[in-house]
């Protein structure tokens, strides 16, 4: 009996040991998989400029780490492209401004048209859908957006951007025919609906459009556009990483 009581000892004191060092084991890897866990959902590194690197935008391909400084648009922007893949075709506009993401092919000239962009407009003036009359512009732009038959407009959620504190939501251009057809589109055989000036879409664009106050003055609109919901999510990451470098500079 001694012995049989003996062996039942050591044979619960060696699992007593071996469950000690599988528990310790056990959480030496919950440790590790955390710590693996919030390294990989670190934000990305915000886009830095080197030194003396500021230049107007004249348009074109823009630079990495390059601060680029708008010459027309009002208020004076200022960004850092992240990488290599930005074009701006025309920067003379006073209030609007479209940085289009390339579409590179494999082979030298075989680049397609653009797909997606960030655009920066400001809007003086909106258009009825119902007459194609221009209205004053309204304080509340998220409203007027809601109530237009072509958009299906989301819900607004607060957001900061170049330290202005806005409005953020996302839209969806869906239409069969359009409200009021934009006559830049027509001469490119394409069908837009038109919402104010310098801002009309085809059916199926989705965006997130973002909404800073200026004060007294129109607000700055920046749209992340996608020609499909694919397209959007592809610039979503970039385009995000540009406006983080942002700077509005107003008189």
């Amino acid at each position: 009996m001694l012995t049989l009581y003996g062996r039942s000892v050591r044979v619960r004191r060696d699992l007593l040991v071996l469950g000690a060092v599988a528990t310790a084991l056990l959480i030496a890897i919950v440790a590790f998989a955390a710590s693996t866990t919030v390294t990989s959902q670190r934000e990305q590194p915000t886009p830095t400029a080197t030194p003396a690197s500021e230049r107007d935008l004249f348009g074109g391909s823009l630079e990495p780490r390059v601060r680029y400084r708008t010459r027309s648009f009002a208020p004076t922007l200022s960004f850092v492209a992240g990488d290599s893949e930005w074009l701006v075709e025309q920067a003379t506009e006073r209030s609007h401004l479209v940085v289009e993401r390339r579409v590179r092919g494999n082979r030298p000239g075989s680049e397609l048209p653009s797909q997606s962009a960030v655009i920066f407009s400001r809007i003086y003036e909106l258009i009825d859908p119902a007459t194609g009359t221009q209205l004053p512009r309204d304080e509340n732009l998220y409203a007027w957006f809601r109530h237009h038959p072509d958009l299906r407009v989301g819900r607004a959620e607060p957001v900061t951007i170049a330290g202005i504190d806005g409005l953020r939501f996302d839209e969806a251009v869906r239409f069969k025919r359009p409200a009021r057809s934009a006559a830049a589109c027509r001469a490119q055989l394409t069908v837009c609906t038109l919402i104010a000036p310098e801002r009309y879409f085809p059916s199926g664009v989705r965006m997130h459009t973002i909404v800073l106050p200026l004060g007294p003055e129109a607000p700055l609109v920046i749209d992340i556009v996608g020609r499909t919901q694919r397209d959007l999510d592809a610039v979503e990451a970039p385009a995000e990483e540009l406006l983080r470098t942002l700077t509005v500079t107003r008189p």
